[in-house]
């Protein structure tokens, strides 16, 4: 009777093993692995700089935030929001920059300005008629 119940702890305890690995692996994919989406910064875009703050409220600098559409290469669209902290106005992204933003199912991970050839032709067909 101790081995049986030793043995059913022993496969509870591996499955819940398993189910906290795969969880872990769910969030992780979730949240920390990407897809590319590409952006043009519109010619109405502000280029000002302003007062960034963090969720409890608190002041975080200067910076200037972004809410753009995007498309991957599928021509799928999703709505990307980052921010860029500077205190020059310089660092931020002009208009009509070309951007290639890595966007996971949470988190912007992060985001570059390409040259318009790096752009699928497909999506850039989007773009432009979505300007």
């Amino acid at each position: 009777m101790k081995k049986l119940m030793g043995f059913l702890i022993g496969i509870i305890l591996i499955g819940l093993i398993g189910l906290g690995v795969y969880k872990g692996k769910e969030y992780y994919n979730d949240r920390y692995v990407g897809e590319t989406y590409y952006i043009v910064v519109p010619e109405n875009q502000s280029l000002e700089l302003e007062k960034q703050y963090a969720d409890n409220g608190e002041e975080l600098g200067l910076g200037k935030e972004y809410k753009l559409i995007g498309y991957n290469k599928k021509g799928e669209s999703k709505e990307l929001e980052f921010t860029v902290r500077t205190d020059n106005p310089k660092d931020l992204f002009k208009r009509g920059t070309y951007l290639a933003v890595e966007s996971s199912n949470q988190i912007v991970l992060g985001e570059k300005s390409i040259d318009k050839s790096e752009i699928p032709d497909n999506v850039l067909k989007l773009i432009e008629e979505n300007k």
